[in-house]
């Protein structure tokens, strides 16, 4: 079994959940990343979803949810939450429930890093009972930033529970050396955002918008080839989802994109 790419919908934010569908089935993606705030916001019904999924024969690859999970006091609602996102996934038969850290802030320290890792340890515990996997995915402007933030949120989870999402566009702004951090963690990636940007490795300051640094695939500096080389040397065979924020034509761009997918 090989590796499967999806599209995820936040490029054609504005259009229809089901015209979305529609592009990625034309674009023969292999399924779809759509969180649960927009599945309801279009369709209102898991099982309509999943009728639609199957009508344009896609499957859905996975949903990122954040949530305040470096404050310990939210912890027992959080986990309710978490358990509400688990059954729709395994309602839809998909395996990944992708992190989004919470929003930075002033005066960030360990300790909250440590919060948030003790509640993520008990959502992939029970996120195993559904067999889904969940993952954090890194995202600038978030409290896992930095390689400090990263690194201390993978060094306070259990591999067992906590597998790692990294998103190649929020690594590269955010000051990392992409292909390091895949190198880095690669027996804990659960799942993929493919996104490319230019200039990755040099921090986006705080004045500029980092999204302008974003291409379709392909067009950017990202090393895809690489990246690919290491995940099929681990012979990793989850979901790719391809991801832009961004893009004043989001079909020239998502078919862009695709073409890069098949060709490379």
């Amino acid at each position: 079994m090989g590796v499967s790419f999806s599209i995820c919908y936040i490029l054609f934010a504005g259009h229809s959940l089901e015209e979305f569908l529609k592009v990625a089935n034309e674009l023969k993606f292999d399924g779809v990343d759509v969180n649960t705030r927009v599945l309801f916001k279009y369709i209102k019904s898991v099982d309509k979803y999943k009728k639609l999924l199957e009508l344009y024969n896609l499957k859905h690859s996975g949903s990122y949810w954040s949530n305040k999970f470096h404050i310990k006091t939210l912890h027992e609602k959080i986990l309710e939450e978490a358990r509400g996102q688990l059954k729709i996934l395994s309602k839809l038969e998909s395996h990944n429930l992708i992190i989004g850290p919470p929003e930075r802030f002033e005066g960030l320290q360990i300790k909250h890093i440590k919060n948030m890792a003790i509640i993520l340890n008990k959502i992939g515990r029970m996120g195993q009972d559904y067999d889904i996997k969940i993952g954090v995915h890194n995202h600038y402007g978030t409290i896992i930033e930095q390689p400090h933030e990263l690194e201390a949120l993978m060094e306070f989870t259990d591999p067992e529970y906590v597998g790692f999402v990294p998103d190649t566009a929020h690594l590269g702004v955010a000051g990392f050396d992409v292909i390091d951090v895949f190198k880095k963690y690669l027996d804990r990636i659960v799942y993929v955002h493919l996104k490319d940007i230019i200039h990755p490795g040099e921090f986006v300051p705080r004045t500029e918008k980092w999204n302008v640094r974003i291409r379709d695939l392909g067009r950017g500096d990202i090393d895809f080839i690489t990246i690919m080389k290491l995940l099929k040397k681990r012979n990793y065979n989850g979901w790719l989802a391809y991801e832009q924020d961004f893009s004043i034509n989001p079909f020239q761009s998502a078919k862009n994109s695709k073409e890069f997918i098949d060709k490379v």
